[in-house]
C-alpha cells in the first residue's frame, strides 16, 4: 500500500486525471532540470558503458549520493505533495518517504496479524518477522537473539532431530518448492508442545511474487482452540458412538425416505442381520410386517411434520428368521445446519420379555381368581349339575376364557358326552357338541386324544395347529388357544374340562400347573359327592332291594307328621303287607351275595325302583 498519494498518481496514469497537487505527475522533461548538485552537469549514464574495475566503487559512491540529492531535490520540487514520478516512458519511480510509509504500513499490516510470520528470503535466511512472531520467541524462550532474523530457516529445519523433526523436514522440503517455483503455495499441520502448555499451527508457505521467485512469506497460523474444539468434539462422538454401541437398546436413524443410514450393533444382534445388509435398505419394508406397514404413511410423515403424539410409539419389528419382537420407540427429528428436516432418530427399547410376563401375570391372576371361585363353589355345592354349570359359568365370568365346556365319560359306550358349556359364541358351542356326537370325527378331536392319553392337550395357536379339526370356526369366534385338562377320578378319566382363550400363547408352564390343580380339585368334588350320594343312598335305601329302609321310612314319617302339626293337616299312613315277600326277599339277598363273593357284582342302586 502506498496511501492516497500514490493511489491518485496510480489512477491518473491510467485515466488521464488533471494535475493537481496531490497527483502531479512529474515526466522526463522535469527531471530533464535536475542537475548533480556537486558537478552542475546532468546525470546522463549509458547503462551499456562498462565501468572500470578501478572504478566501481567510487561510481558506486557517487551514484548513492547523487540518488539522495535526487531524492532530496524531487521532494522540493514537489513540495512533498506526490509519492512516485515517472519518466518520458512511464516508468514510475517511489520516492523514499513513500517507500518508508510503505515499509511502515506493511509492518503495522503484518503486526495486525495473530499469525507469526516471517519473510525468507531466496536463500531461506530470515530477512523480517512480525510483532506476534516476535511475542511468542520472548515468551517462549525461543528463535534465539534477533527472533531468528538472519537465521536460515531452512537450515534450522533441516537439522530439526528428535520430536517433531519429520513435520520440520517436511516444512523445508515444501518452502523449497514454492521457492523454487514447483508448487504455488504450501501448507502443514504439525504440534507445539512446550513443558507447560500444547499448541497446534498451521504453516503456510506463499511467494512474494508470482512472476519470479524473490523469497516467501512464512506464515505459522495458532490453530490451538481449534484443534481443542476438534479434539473435544471427536471426543464426544466416540463417547456417543461408544454409548449407542453398548447399550442394550436400539438405536437407528432414517432418511426422509426411510432408508436406514445408522444402526447399533445391538439392533444387528437382535434380527440377526449384518450392517451392510441394512445400510441404505427401507425400514418399513425390512423390518416392518406387512399388516402394520402403514407405520410409513401414517406415523412416520407426521413424525417428519414433528407433529404432537409421534415421540412416543410402540410396534413389532421382523428379525430375519421373521421372529417378531415389540419394540418401545423414542423418536426425534434430525435436521441440517440450516434447520431442515433430514430425517429422524430413534432409540428402541426390546418390550417383548417385559409384555411377555406382564401378559402372563395378568393370566395367572385370572386364573388363580377362577380358582378360588370354583373352590369356594366345590366347598358349598352338593349337586354335581350344578358344579359343572357353576364351574364353566366361573371359567367365563371370572377367568375371562373366551369359552368353558366339562364333558363327562360315559363308562357304558366311552364316549365323550358334554355336561355343561359357558361361553359368547353358542354357534362354537354348538359345533363342538355335534362333533363329538359323531362316532367319526369325536375320536379325532382333543377332547378323545386327553382321555386316551390321560394328560393335558394343549393348542396355543390354534389357527395354524393341525390337531384343531375346524381352524375357521375358532377363528370366527375369535378362539386363537385352547387347553383340554382330564378329570381323574381314581386313575380313571371321568371326563375332560375344556377352556378356550382369546389369546395366543395363552397356556404355559404356570397357568397349566393352576389349571392342572384346579381340575384335581374339580376331580375331588365329583369323587366326594359321589361318594356322598352313596352314603346317603346306602342309610336309607337296602342295598340288596333298592328299597327305603326303616330310617328313611321314620324320617319321612316324622317329618309328615311336623307339617300336619304345623299346618294344622290331616296325617294318614297306609301300611301294605305283600304275601311271602320275604321269599323274595332272602332269595334276591341269596342271589346277591353268590355274585359277590365272585367278584361280579356290584350293590344295585334299585332292584325295583
Amino acid at each position: 500500500m502506498l496511501g492516497k498519494r500514490q493511489a491518485s498518481f496510480l489512477d491518473s496514469d491510467q485515466t488521464g486525471a488533471v494535475p493537481g497537487p496531490n497527483n502531479r505527475r512529474f515526466t522526463q522533461s522535469d527531471s530533464d532540470h535536475i542537475a548533480c548538485f556537486e558537478s552542475g552537469n546532468r546525470c546522463a549514464m549509458n547503462p551499456k558503458d562498462p565501468l572500470p574495475p578501478e572504478d566501481s566503487n567510487e561510481k558506486v559512491s557517487a551514484l548513492i549520493e547523487t540518488l539522495r540529492h535526487t531524492e532530496q531535490r524531487l521532494e522540493e520540487l514537489t513540495a512533498g505533495e506526490v509519492d512516485t514520478v515517472a519518466d518520458h516512458d512511464g516508468r514510475p519511480f517511489l520516492l523514499r518517504r513513500a517507500q518508508d510509509h510503505m515499509r511502515h504500513s506493511e509492518a503495522a499490516i503484518l503486526n495486525a496479524l495473530p499469525a507469526h510470520v516471517a519473510l525468507l528470503d531466496v536463500q531461506g535466511l530470515i530477512v523480517s518477522v512480525n510483532e506476534a512472531w516476535r511475542r511468542f520467541a520472548s515468551t517462549n524462550a525461543i528463535q534465539g537473539q534477533g527472533h531468528g532474523i538472519g537465521a536460515n530457516y531452512l537450515e534450522v529445519c533441516d537439522s530439526a532431530r528428535g520430536e517433531g523433526a519429520f513435520e520440520a523436514h517436511q516444512a523445508a522440503a515444501g518452502i523449497r518448492s514454492v521457492l523454487g517455483g514447483g508448487v504455488k503455495n504450501f501448507s502443514l499441520e504439525y504440534s507445539c508442545h512446550l513443558p507447560t502448555e500444547q499448541y497446534w499451527f498451521l504453516l503456510t508457505v506463499a511467494p512474494l511474487a508470482d512472476d519470479h521467485p524473490n523469497g516467501v512469506v512464512v506464515m505459522h497460523l495458532n490453530i490451538t482452540e481449534r484443534k481443542k474444539v476438534a479434539q473435544e468434539l471427536h471426543e464426544s462422538q466416540r463417547r456417543f458412538s461408544d454409548l449407542l454401541g453398548n447399550i442394550e437398546l436400539i438405536s437407528l436413524m432414517l432418511d426422509c425416505e426411510g432408508k436406514i443410514t445408522y444402526c447399533n450393533e445391538y439392533l444387528l444382534r437382535l434380527t440377526d442381520w449384518q450392517l451392510g445388509e441394512v445400510i441404505g435398505r427401507n425400514w418399513f419394508e425390512l423390518f416392518i410386517p406387512p399388516e402394520v406397514n402403514d407405520l410409513r404413511s401414517s406415523l412416520f410423515v407426521a413424525l417428519l411434520a414433528n407433529q404432537p403424539g409421534t415421540r412416543h410409539h410402540e410396534n413389532e419389528i421382523l428379525t430375519r428368521s421373521g421372529e417378531r419382537r415389540l419394540i418401545r420407540w423414542n423418536n426425534s427429528v434430525l435436521r441440517s445446519g440450516a434447520g431442515d428436516v433430514i430425517g429422524t432418530a430413534s432409540i428402541g427399547e426390546d418390550i417383548t420379555e417385559r409384555k411377555k410376563a406382564q401378559a402372563s401375570i395378568i393370566y395367572l391372576n385370572r386364573v388363580y381368581a377362577m380358582l378360588s371361585g370354583i373352590n369356594t363353589l366345590i366347598v358349598r355345592v352338593r349337586e354335581l349339575d350344578e358344579v359343572f354349570r357353576e364351574t364353566c359359568r366361573i371359567a367365563v365370568e371370572v377367568g375371562g376364557f373366551r369359552m368353558a365346556l366339562i364333558a363327562i365319560v360315559d363308562q357304558n359306550t366311552l364316549k365323550t358326552v358334554p355336561i355343561a358349556s359357558a361361553g359368547k359364541d353358542e354357534a362354537l358351542l354348538a359345533a363342538i357338541k355335534d362333533i363329538l356326537s359323531s362316532s367319526e370325527t369325536a375320536p379325532n378331536t382333543m377332547l378323545a386324544r386327553a382321555v386316551r392319553e390321560k394328560k393335558s392337550v394343549v393348542a396355543n395357536d390354534s389357527k395354524n395347529d393341525p390337531r384343531v379339526l375346524f381352524n375357521k370356526k375358532y377363528i370366527e369366534s375369535e378362539v386363537r388357544s385352547m387347553a383340554v385338562l382330564p378329570l381323574i377320578v381314581s386313575d380313571e378319566v371321568a371326563g375332560v374340562f375344556a377352556l378356550y382363550a382369546s389369546e395366543s400363547e395363552f397356556f404355559h408352564e404356570e397357568e397349566m400347573k393352576l389349571l392342572t390343580e384346579l381340575t384335581g380339585d374339580i376331580a375331588f368334588a365329583i369323587d366326594h359327592i359321589k361318594k356322598e350320594q352313596q352314603l346317603n343312598y346306602l342309610a336309607y335305601y337296602d342295598v340288596v332291594t333298592g328299597l327305603p329302609n326303616r330310617t328313611l321310612i321314620h324320617d319321612r314319617l316324622d317329618q309328615g307328621v311336623m307339617a300336619a302339626r304345623r299346618n294344622k293337616w290331616l296325617l294318614a299312613v297306609l301300611s301294605v303287607s305283600l304275601d311271602n315277600f320275604k321269599v323274595v326277599i332272602r332269595y334276591v339277598r341269596a342271589q346277591y351275595r353268590r355274585r359277590s363273593a365272585a367278584g361280579s357284582c356290584t350293590p344295585p342302586h334299585g332292584l325295583f325302583g
